[in-house]
């Protein structure tokens, strides 16, 4: 059965003559409204997916600009961290130096004063 076939059968004059009706059950012609129902719900549903998906992409991309960010941050925050501690480690090592010249510097000072008051108390006993 061709398209032909099924227009001449499947069809009504109406008033005008160049007007027809198709006949068609009530059942399909049912069918057919909710199938159209059904595409213009699910186009609209795959436009707003793809706008969820654009924004969710949006999302991602912020995120990993974030990311990225943060990245550098914590590298530049662990590599003035190691400069913090290597001039920590110098200083603790100034500090024991500056503590064993202290030492030398009282034992110096504590032999000039002995000296002084022996000197002192010579030239007091003359």
């Amino acid at each position: 059965m061709n398209y032909t076939s099924f227009c001449q059968t499947a069809t009504k004059t109406v008033s005008l003559p160049s007007d027809s009706v198709v006949v068609l059950p009530k059942k399909l012609v049912t069918y057919m409204v909710q199938d159209l129902v059904r595409y213009d719900g699910l186009k609209e549903e795959s436009v707003k997916k793809d706008q969820n998906i654009m924004l969710l992409t949006k999302q991602v991309d912020a995120s990993e600009t974030q990311l990225s960010n943060l990245r550098t941050k914590l590298r530049s925050c662990e590599a003035t961290n190691q400069e913090y501690q290597m001039l920590d480690e110098a200083n603790t090592r100034t500090i024991e130096a500056l503590k064993r010249k202290s030492g030398k510097y009282k034992r110096q000072r504590n032999v000039f004063i002995y000296f002084s008051a022996a000197l002192i108390i010579g030239i007091i006993a003359k």
